[in-house]
């Protein structure tokens, strides 16, 4: 996945791997002839994951909010709000066909 923006680039590149460093990575640049060069994986993401045990490592990322639906069903259920949300969605949504847009037609669009 790639996201690209006017001061710079972001890359994620996820590789099924024992070897944390090959695992994912991330790729960053400033500016607009920058290359991109290896970022380091937010710690959030990594810590106390196990590489080399997978089945464990798929029960850990599983359990973690931010990998899983759960948290999605017990907001509905519980009728609670939480992050992100249908409306950020609709507005992600909205990037992505501005983007498009763009594309297709060749010209900046807007997003309000």
């Amino acid at each position: 996945m790639e996201a690209h923006g006017s001061e710079g680039m972001l890359q994620v590149d996820y590789r099924r791997a024992v070897d944390p460093a090959s695992w994912a990575r991330l790729r960053g640049a400033r500016g607009e002839k920058a290359a991109a060069e290896v970022l380091p994986l937010p710690a959030g993401l990594t810590e106390g994951l196990d590489f080399s045990d997978e089945p464990a490592l798929v029960r850990t990322l599983c359990a973690r909010p931010w990998f899983t639906s759960q948290r999605f069903a017990e907001a509905v259920l519980g009728n609670r709000e939480m992050t992100p949300s249908f409306y950020d969605g609709l507005k992600a949504q909205e990037v992505i066909d501005a983007a498009v847009a763009s594309h297709r037609d060749g010209v900046w669009v807007d997003v309000s």
